[in-house]
């Protein structure tokens, strides 16, 4: 390591930043398969994967939320939340079409 090179994330901040771009991915792709194979014709997938994804969504929200408090981890947790944004969005409507 140089004398201007930044040692790793370590702790916490390791901890929360990578679980909120995990769980970003994670809801991410979910939401996808949601979507493509809805539109394919199986309905039945959203009553599958719809809830994994919420739970995926809100888990990184709180991982991403709390990794903005570490100053190193902040610019993953932005990214994290930039990614988790659109999810939110298909999360509120899988939530209203599984209930209706």
């Amino acid at each position: 390591m140089t004398d201007g090179e930044r040692p790793p994330l370590t702790g916490l901040p390791r901890l929360f930043s990578l679980a909120a771009i995990t769980l970003a991915v994670l809801a991410g792709t979910l939401f996808i398969v949601v979507i493509v194979l809805g539109s394919g014709g199986v309905a039945s997938i959203a009553d599958v994967f719809g809830p994994i994804a919420i739970g995926a969504t809100a888990l990184g929200f709180l991982s991403a939320i709390t990794a903005l408090f570490y100053r190193r981890a902040r610019t993953l947790a932005i990214t994290a939340l930039v990614i988790l944004i659109p999810c939110l969005v298909l999360s509120l409507l899988t939530l209203v079409a599984l209930h209706s």
